[in-house]
């Protein structure tokens, strides 16, 4: 059986068939799925802690919950808009 593939092999009783595979959709399905996940999950934490999101980043949540923007992107929109920076080790100055 080829993973990924667009044929799946199998063996009966009269020989090999070859039928198409639907595998290399699931990979997709369940990324989105886990993109999902992690919007309601954080939507559901700035809930519990009296965070408002605006209604900017909502709508690139939704993107990056619909598989239009990475991760990364997110992150690096969230980190501009709300003026998150990378600080430097105590010492390093």
């Amino acid at each position: 059986m080829a993973h990924g593939g667009l044929l799946r092999l199998s063996l009966s009783g009269r020989g090999l068939i070859e039928t198409p595979s639907l595998e290399i959709h699931m990979p997709q399905n369940n990324d989105l799925d886990k993109r999902r996940a992690n919007v309601l999950h954080v939507q559901a934490s700035n809930r519990l802690s009296g965070v408002r999101v605006s209604q900017y980043m909502a709508a690139r949540m939704e993107e990056y919950a619909n598989g239009r923007l990475s991760s990364a992107e997110l992150v690096a929109e969230a980190k501009i808009r709300h003026g998150v920076q990378k600080r430097s080790p105590p010492g390093e100055e």
